[in-house]
């Protein structure tokens, strides 16, 4: 799929794809689950492939201020409670940091892609 879009429209993008079964076991894996926690403010990140296992100390041990991360084998959970696009977190830093590439949704988005993909063809 990636060269099929570097060949028709020209960038190269990473293509990572899931299941509908992997998108929900990530929703419900989501260490974010406490009363206080706002389940808007809680973004899922899926990498292309494992990050090395160094990359993923750098990370666990990086402070982030307010920002929250849990890094599990199959995604990565951050909690994110101001506004995104000033916050020390974010997909591009989790990107830089891991060294693979990263695609991020909010749980309300999974929650869509996965029932367009339990949908019958």
């Amino acid at each position: 799929m990636r060269a099929l879009i570097r060949q028709e429209i020209g960038p190269d993008l990473a293509v990572i794809a899931r299941s509908p079964q992997e998108i929900r076991q990530v929703l419900a894996d989501n260490p974010f689950q406490d009363a206080s926690d706002d389940p808007a403010r809680v973004f899922y990140a899926f990498f292309e492939s494992p990050p090395k296992a160094e990359a993923l100390t750098a990370l666990r041990a990086r402070d982030f201020g307010g920002n929250r991360l849990v890094v599990a084998a199959h995604a990565a959970f951050m909690y994110i409670p101001a506004d995104y696009t000033k916050a020390s977190l974010n997909a591009a830093v989790l990107e830089k940091a891991a060294g693979v590439a990263v695609t991020m949704r909010n749980g309300n988005t999974l929650r869509k892609l996965a029932e367009m993909g339990e949908q019958p063809a």
